[in-house]
């Protein structure tokens, strides 16, 4: 069975997390955490993936849900109807770095 080798920055991924003190299983993980965050960001901007504010056509429209059913979609309407792709993406990816800090330091 051919292998093939990893390419280079998964390698320097891994070594930068293992650095910070992440285990061989944590440091995978959080790699693969990674790479999903920006591939599902990437093809929710480009509008493949279900979203509320798609980037070409709106696939659903928020403001037209019943109320007393969806008494959150409703309210949060307009908010649900735009999107700034690249706040959003930064505002995840600080999320996702302030989850690896945390873990970091409960893994000690």
């Amino acid at each position: 069975m051919h292998r093939r080798f990893p390419p280079l920055p998964v390698e320097r991924a891994l070594a930068t997390l293992r650095s910070a003190g992440f285990g061989g299983a944590d440091a995978v993980r959080t790699l693969r955490m990674f790479i999903a965050y920006i591939v599902g960001s990437l093809l929710r901007e480009v509008g493949v993936t279900p979203t509320f504010a798609p980037v070409h056509t709106r696939t659903i429209k928020a403001d037209s849900v019943d109320a007393a059913l969806f008494p959150e979609v409703s309210s949060l309407a307009p908010l649900l109807d735009e999107c700034d792709h690249e706040a959003e993406f930064e505002f995840g990816l600080e999320l996702l770095i302030q989850a690896m800090v945390a873990h970091s330091a409960r893994s000690r």
